[in-house]
């Protein structure tokens, strides 16, 4: 896979033409083998930190992976456009706006042992900034060539070290989502999720169960693209040992392969009821 500048990427982007790119700092990977209306995401895949930040965090490696989402690119790697994050959302959140994307504390605990500098929380901030104006101009590119695009927006979550009542293995959070404008779609996730093969689980869906889907992927769409529907969907840690980091590969494998098929059957539906 070839290094990029942003400028490149975006100029590869507006090319059209197909082309697999890493950022050339490393913070995100955008891969594109043909243009089609739906695009797998996963903000959170990621565990870097820059160095000056990494010699000033409190949180061990360990401590970071707890909160992000490793393996969560995997899932998505069949889709023939995805885009990952590789950096940790300890330097900055890809999931929230620019206004609280870096954070002092994370989940009650403290972050930093000196207080970043002006300079430091800029720098983190254009960084991500920088991965939504490759995202704009990825949906952009999407909507004109397809008539839309549809955003699988993935995520995952920690269910064995939190207090939740039967957590399902896929959580849709539709807070920013039109469900009427959009039902016809939603109602493949819906299918697909709950029928997905997952090897000795059985799978299980929830809207708005555990997570509302609030993030910032959601909201730009919203605010600025008009024929793009993102998906926020969580899938619960049943692919790894949550605390370890261990992984389950036949989990994984079965999750990729599922979401692939998620991805065409919701993909043909969203091009059918909203392409044009």
């Amino acid at each position: 896979m070839q290094e990029m500048t942003e400028h490149e990427i975006l100029a590869s982007i507006e090319s059209g033409e197909p082309f697999a790119a890493r950022l050339e700092d490393g913070a995100l990977e955008l891969k594109v083998d043909h243009y089609c209306p739906y695009v797998g995401t996963a903000v959170h895949a990621g565990h870097r930190l820059r160095p000056e930040l990494q010699k000033n965090c409190l949180l061990d490696d360990d401590a970071r992976l707890l909160e992000e989402d490793p393996f969560t690119d995997q899932f998505i790697a069949s889709l023939p456009i995805t885009l990952v994050g590789w950096d940790s959302r300890y330097e900055y959140d890809l999931n929230r706006g620019p206004d609280n994307a870096v954070y002092d504390t994370a989940w009650g605990v403290e972050v930093w042992r000196e207080p970043l500098t002006d300079a430091q929380r800029a720098e983190s901030l254009e960084k991500h900034a920088r991965f939504y104006r490759v995202m704009r101009a990825l949906a952009e590119q999407v909507e004109q060539r397809c008539g839309g695009c549809m955003i699988i927006d993935t995520h995952s979550y920690n269910y064995r070290i939190r207090d939740y009542e039967a957590p399902p293995v896929f959580n849709i959070g539709t807070e920013q989502v039109d469900e009427v404008r959009w039902r016809s779609v939603l109602d493949v996730f819906d299918s697909a999720l709950r029928s997905m093969p997952l090897p000795g689980l059985d799978a299980s869906l929830g809207w708005n169960a555990v997570f509302y889907g609030r993030g910032y992927q959601a909201t730009v769409a919203r605010e600025h693209l008009s024929r793009t529907l993102v998906v926020p969907l969580e899938v619960k840690k049943v692919f790894m040992d949550e605390t370890s980091g261990v992984p389950a590969p036949a989990v994984i494998d079965a999750l990729r392969e599922g979401f692939d098929k998620l991805a065409q059957e919701a993909g043909a539906v969203f091009q059918r009821d909203h392409c044009s």
